[in-house]
C-alpha cells in the first residue's frame, strides 16, 4: 500500500494564458509538468458571487521522490471563487 506524504514548499506555475499551456509543480521531491490534453471551464459573475473553475486533463512527466515517470495521466485544478 503507498504511503501518503505531505508537500512542503508547493508552486504552481502555468506557462502563459492559452488553454494549452503546460502547468509545472514542483515541491520536496517533487518535479513534475503536464502538457493539456483536454479541458472543462466554468464561468459564473452574478451579483455577489464571481467563480471560476478550470479542470485540465493530460500526461504529466518528470520526477516524484526520485522516481522517473512519463505519460501519467493525471488532472489538474485552478479555481477562484469570490463572494
Amino acid at each position: 500500500m503507498a504511503k501518503r506524504v505531505a508537500l512542503d514548499r508547493v508552486t504552481l506555475s502555468v506557462d502563459g494564458p492559452d488553454i494549452d499551456a503546460s502547468w509545472r509543480l514542483r515541491a520536496d521531491r517533487v518535479d513534475v509538468t503536464m502538457t493539456p490534453l483536454a479541458h472543462y471551464e466554468q464561468k459564473l459573475d452574478v451579483p455577489l458571487v464571481k467563480h471560476r473553475l478550470r479542470h485540465v486533463v493530460g500526461p504529466f512527466a518528470g520526477t516524484i521522490a526520485g522516481h522517473d515517470i512519463d505519460g501519467v495521466l493525471g488532472i489538474a485544478e485552478d479555481n477562484d471563487t469570490w463572494w
